[in-house]
């Protein structure tokens, strides 16, 4: 075991407490690495609670930049440790965090048990910030699954705890399920207040996640508005977080694919193409999950008939599907080779 004091042990409480930091500001590459250090530092003195600790927020910062598989697999690592060093956890963090988890995996049944096992543990060791962000994302996940009245009801909930105690970060995702919650009822006046109120609290926290998300629906008001040179300072910002390690892409992809529309609309048909097809990737890439409201299947349905007109106007079919093939996309996400198919068929170069 370790002994108290030590500058190892203070060395692996710092590796920890500046994970926690980095990924809070947004440098989730960085946050994983000072993770690692901590568990396995921890791991070498025997203070295994740590080691679990910093292992289960490795957990939830991978799922958090959505690299769903290397999330499940450093989840049933935590779980072996425990298991293997009797590791006794009554928080709820990790149950939270695999809620979490399967939430985004897109398994809402086995989600909701655990938000609601967790949020049990976590008010009985009285963290409060833990059960604010618990309720924020189970109403995000009840807003998923279109039980609206719920959803409100939930995130309130998280909205009053966050207002007492000044949680900026979970301020700002009140102001983001809101704004969805009017907008899914046409409230779109509301909507956009909401929005802006959550943009700006997401920036004053320094909630990077939440700034990306906000932006990219901003994104969605330029689109309607016209405003190309908008949307592409938004995609400008949104590189300039990742090139900072904030490890979130996913918010660039989607953009690009209302950069894609807002181009279509103004006729500027080539350079519509190349952000749809570079979206298109990065969504594949990096963000394919119940975390979003729309999955690729849902992006590229509601660009069909500009993609398919883009293809073929321009040719493109044979390069696209070579493209979406060469970038081992195609198993996954079939619905770009099926696209092409439409051309190529057409033409007489594919059966």
């Amino acid at each position: 075991m370790s002994r108290p004091g030590t500058d190892d042990d203070l060395l692996a409480s710092i590796h920890f407490t500046l994970g926690r930091a980095l990924r809070a500001t947004g440098q989730s590459e960085q946050a994983l690495t000072s993770y690692d250090d901590a568990a396995l530092t921890a791991t070498r003195l025997g203070d295994n609670v740590l080691a679990v600790e910093a292992m289960q927020e490795t957990v939830q910062t991978l799922r958090y930049i959505q690299d769903l598989p290397n999330a499940e697999s450093a989840l049933n690592d935590v779980y072996r440790y425990k298991g293997e060093f009797e590791v006794q956890s009554t928080t709820g963090v990790l149950e939270y965090y695999t809620a979490n988890l399967r939430r985004d995996q897109n398994n809402f049944g086995r989600a909701r048990e655990l938000y609601e096992s967790a949020k049990s543990k976590l008010e009985v060791v009285g963290d409060d910030n833990g059960v604010c962000c618990l309720l924020a994302d189970w109403a995000w996940l009840e807003f998923l699954d279109d039980d609206f009245d719920l959803a409100h009801s939930l995130q309130d909930e998280s909205f009053a705890l966050a207002s007492r105690h000044r949680f900026g970060a979970e301020i700002a995702e009140y102001w983001h399920t809101k704004f969805h919650l009017a907008r899914e009822i046409g409230e779109m006046k509301q909507a956009y207040e909401y929005l802006e109120n959550g943009l700006r609290e997401a920036r004053r926290s320094s909630n990077i996640y939440m700034v990306l998300d906000c932006s990219m629906h901003t994104a969605e008001r330029m689109r309607e508005e016209g405003n190309i040179d908008g949307i592409r300072d938004i995609i400008a910002e949104m590189e300039a977080f990742e090139r900072r390690g904030c490890g979130i892409r996913v918010f660039r992809g989607r953009t690009l694919m209302i950069l894609g529309d807002a181009l279509f609309a103004q006729d500027r048909r080539s350079n519509a193409f190349d952000s749809y097809r570079e979206g298109l990737a990065v969504v594949a890439r990096f963000g394919n999950s119940r975390s979003n409201a729309e999955l690729f299947a849902d992006i590229i349905s509601l660009r069909w008939d500009n993609l398919l007109e883009l293809l073929d106007t321009y040719g493109l079919a044979t390069a696209m599907r070579e493209f979406w093939i060469n970038e081992e996309l195609n198993e996954d996400y079939p619905q770009v080779i099926e696209l092409c198919g439409a051309i190529l068929s057409k033409e007489g170069e594919f059966d």
